[in-house]
């Protein structure tokens, strides 16, 4: 999304302060570079100025002090299962959508170098592109993952197989754009061995009540200081079974996950303590939807 990438003057070398947008510099300041272990993902981070960030940062802070292991766990969650698979090698192809500026195309690229990652972002790609010039098998890519053909288009331009299995990578956009536009993007990767990580914001019924209140006043924060009035899109493990096209083979909720990171869940101890979810999806053209009970009871680690 433009307003989460916007950079003033593209940069050479180093960002700074007003080159990275504020929504950008805010998720990196949560989530900070210790979840990246490659060389070139840590050197692209010493080049990034995210003071443009610390604003916005200071306000949703003022909203829930916490909010960086929302963050955290997310992120640790889809690196850590993306580097299972492509540890695999049956999967060598990725694309992150609404990449921005951060580091996990890098990470994976780095880490994986049979594998061709490619970023698609609408905004600011050629400039981070020269931030990492050095990751050859990293392609950053100007495409509006909303308009199908262009994004088509704009893969198959620059080495992306469709034939070949894909790992998709959906964080950190699916609660602004429609459910139908998300649909429309996963129609693109239904190569047979295909995988999704899709992260997504639960519906409020599932959302414990003392808790609420807190993603809805981060995410009014966020778009109120962009000036933006884009509504909220949620989901949930049931909704994502009754969509033709995808198979839910796992469902992590931040309960889960900081169990899994921290060896305790302290600050999202039961499920519903939580309002994030990670979801490994399997990109298949003929799937039919899947009962809502099943997918209650179908939770792998």
């Amino acid at each position: 999304m433009p307003w989460m990438t916007h950079i003033m003057n593209p940069p050479t070398s180093k960002t700074t302060g007003g080159e990275l947008g504020a929504t950008s510099a805010l998720v990196l300041l949560w989530s900070g570079p210790e979840l990246y272990a490659s060389r070139e993902a840590q050197e692209y981070w010493r080049k990034l100025d995210l003071s443009e960030g610390e604003e916005i940062h200071k306000r949703c802070n003022n909203v829930w002090g916490n909010y960086g292991e929302v963050i955290k766990n997310r992120k640790w969650k889809i690196l850590q299962t993306s580097k299972q698979i492509l540890a695999g090698e049956d999967i060598t192809q990725v694309v992150i959508v609404a990449a921005g500026f951060s580091p996990m195309g890098i990470e994976l690229a780095s880490l994986f170098p049979q594998s061709c990652v490619f970023e698609v972002d609408k905004s600011n790609m050629e400039a981070k592109s020269r931030l990492c010039a050095s990751v050859r098998n990293l392609s950053c890519l100007s495409a509006d993952i909303t308009d199908r053909e262009q994004c088509r288009n704009t893969l198959l331009a620059h080495g992306w197989n469709p034939t070949r299995p894909t790992l998709l990578i959906f964080e950190g956009i699916s609660y602004y754009i429609t459910a139908a536009q998300a649909a429309d993007v996963w129609g693109l990767f239904s190569s047979s061995g295909s995988l999704c990580l899709f992260e997504y914001l639960v519906p409020q019924e599932q959302i414990a009540a003392h808790r609420r209140s807190i993603p809805d006043e981060i995410f009014e924060t966020i778009l109120n200081y962009c000036g933006i009035g884009t509504p909220i899109t949620r989901w949930s493990r049931e909704l994502l079974g009754q969509k033709r096209g995808v198979r839910v083979l796992q469902c992590h909720t931040l309960s889960d996950i900081e169990r899994e990171r921290t060896g305790q869940a302290s600050t999202f101890s039961r499920s519903e303590d939580g309002w994030i979810e990670v979801a490994l999806l399997a990109m298949d053209q003929d799937s039919q939807p899947s009962s809502g009970a099943s997918l209650a009871t179908k939770e792998t680690k």
